[in-house]
Parts: structure tokens; C-alpha cells; sequence
């Protein structure tokens, strides 16, 4: 795998370099009579100001920094890390990290088939835990999101026959744009799973107490069962059939024909009626 790493620090210098070419120049003006020493100093402010500005802004964070892996192209992504992915679909695949160094050296991006896998290596012994980190991925389609740390998945666009999602951590997954004829979403933590879009069949099963915030999502036909605590809300236009045995409200907005099975404390609401 080929990195490539960037550190700051050249802006620091150069603002050095202009401070000690000042130096001189103000020696210079403290050996003259008071009045003009006090004038001289005054033209000099201006500049020793903008200077220690120049500082100032060039002056990263040492642990600011980036790193480039070089990757093949997939189609279905897994996050084992808890990092911010920001996954972009398009021409070509790359993966660029950013944030502290201490979690770019221990962060990992491999492809393994069509799967590409994000973790993070443990510290060391006596390692302070390191700061966030930021991948910016880019490949031609993606149909598989799987999420089962505390990081976060943002995607702007899922497009094709099937799509799956899956969180088990408590992170976040968003998906600007669902363009499927097919999409399968389980939930089973406490994380919570934004989407929008249109698919024929929307398939949803949630486990644990997160939520499902998918209203802006149009399927045909939903199917939903609900197990747990979690909250569940999207739009069906045709069909709506929901079974639940959990205390999780569910909300299906739309003029589906419904079917409903409410075993659980939960409430129900779908098709303008409540169950």
C-alpha cells in the first residue's frame, strides 16, 4: 500500500524568517534620539503585527496531518473504526485521510474482494488515545454499508438493484440519495441511520434502540418488523406490512395499504391510521 504523508510547519518558518530580517531594523531605530526612535517604532507595529498574524495563521497544529492509501475499487464498505467517513460515488476509487497523526499511523484501509474494510490498530502501551480522523473515500457505486463502531458513514448516493445497510454500533449512517429497486436495512445498536430517495421494496428490521429516520425514503412496498426500543420512520405508497413486538414507535407516512401486527408497547401509525 503506497501513503503519502504531508506535515505542517513551513509556514511557521517563513514567518521566523521575516521576524529576524526585522530585528535589525529595530535595533537600528532603539540607538536613535527618543522622538525619532518612538516614530520608527511606529511604522515598525504595523508590520511586526501582520507578522506575528502570519504566524499565527501558518502555524497548524503539530498533529494536524494527512495520509493517502492507494486502493482498488469496491463496492461495499465495512467501518470496524471510530472514524468519520465521507464516502463520495464517481470515477476511479481513492481514499485520502485527514486529522490527528496519532490516528492517521494507526488508522488501516484494505480491499479484501470488493469489500473495503476501516480499522484501527491499538495503541501502544502508555499511548495517549489519539484524536479524530476524517476519510474521504470516492468509488464508482456502492451497494454495501456496514458500520459497527462508533464512527459515522456519509454517503451521496446508492444506486443500482439491492442495497444493504447495517449498523451495529452507535455511530451514524446517511444517505443522500437511494436510487434502488431493492433495500435491505438492519439495525441492531444505538446508532441511527438517515436516508433519502426512492426504492421499489424497502425491507427493515430493527433490533436495538437506535433509530430509523427515513421519511424522506418513497418505497412501493415496506416491510418492517421492529424488536426493540428503536424508533422506525419512512414512506411506502403501495404496501406497508408491520410487525412489531418491541416498545419502538413506528411511523409509516404515505397512502400504503396496511397491514399491522402490533404485539409490542410501541406505537403505530401508518397509512393515516394508528394501530
Amino acid at each position: 500500500m503506497h501513503e503519502e504523508r504531508n506535515g505542517t510547519g513551513r509556514g511557521t518558518l517563513r514567518a521566523l524568517i521575516i521576524a529576524a530580517r526585522l530585528l535589525p531594523v529595530a535595533l537600528a531605530s532603539a540607538a536613535r534620539p527618543l522622538p525619532v526612535a518612538l516614530e520608527s517604532a511606529a511604522r515598525l507595529l504595523p508590520v511586526a503585527a501582520a507578522t506575528s498574524a502570519a504566524a499565527l495563521l501558518f502555524a497548524a497544529p503539530a498533529s494536524a496531518a494527512t495520509r493517502g492509501f492507494t486502493i482498488t475499487s469496491f463496492d461495499g464498505i465495512r467501518v470496524d473504526a471510530p472514524v468519520t467517513v465521507v464516502l463520495t460515488t464517481g470515477p476511479g476509487a481513492s481514499a485520502r485521510a485527514e486529522g490527528d497523526q496519532g490516528a492517521l499511523d494507526r488508522l488501516k484501509v484494505d480491499v479484501s474482494g470488493r469489500l473495503l474494510i476501516v480499522s484501527m490498530e491499538r495503541p501502544r502501551a502508555g499511548e495517549k488515545s489519539s484524536g479524530a480522523a476524517t476519510l474521504r473515500l470516492s468509488t464508482p457505486m456502492v451497494d454495501r454499508i456496514i458500520l459497527t463502531g462508533g464512527g459515522s458513514v456519509a454517503v451521496n448516493r446508492m444506486k443500482g438493484l439491492q442495497g444493504q445497510v447495517s449498523l451495529g454500533g452507535n455511530g451514524d449512517i446517511s444517505i443522500s440519495d437511494v436510487q434502488l429497486d431493492r433495500i435491505d436495512i438492519l439495525l441492531a445498536g444505538s446508532g441511527r441511520a438517515t436516508l433519502a430517495g426512492r426504492t421499489g421494496i424497502a425491507n427493515v428490521h430493527v433490533t436495538g434502540p437506535g433509530a430509523i429516520a427515513a421519511e424522506p425514503l418513497r418505497a412501493r412496498q415496506a416491510s418492517i418488523r421492529n424488536e426493540g426500543p428503536g424508533t422506525i420512520a419512512l414512506t411506502a405508497d403501495v404496501t406497508a406490512k408491520v410487525v412489531t413486538s418491541g416498545s419502538g414507535n413506528i411511523s409509516v407516512a404515505g397512502k400504503a395499504a396496511c397491514t399491522v401486527d402490533n404485539r409490542g408497547t410501541g406505537r403505530v401509525t401508518c397509512g393515516g391510521e394508528s394501530y
